[in-house]
């Protein structure tokens, strides 16, 4: 095998192992945590009043609201169209 090859091979595995981390990594940009669901004690001292989370870049940004979800949408595209470009079949 030839030394191009056998480099081609190497990075191949290695995307391949890496690529589920790149993954996770890359879209956890996009990710909401959710804030005073009301099931903790104290209900009544949660004031979060946004039903669906807050952006974890900015806590001051609603998930699914504005800006995030814009770069959700963007995000949600590109995914369904890396899919279809690697699907085989």
């Amino acid at each position: 095998m030839t030394w191009w090859r056998q480099e081609l091979l190497v990075v191949m595995i290695a995307c391949f192992i890496l690529y589920p981390a790149w993954a996770q990594a890359t879209l956890q940009v996009f990710a909401c945590y959710v804030l005073d669901d009301g099931s903790e004690p104290y209900p009544d001292h949660q004031l979060a009043q946004w039903k669906r989370g807050y952006w974890i870049l900015n806590m001051n940004q609603e998930c699914y609201s504005g800006k995030s979800d814009t770069a959700g949408r963007h995000c949600l595209r590109c995914c369904a169209w890396m899919h279809s470009a690697t699907a085989v079949g």
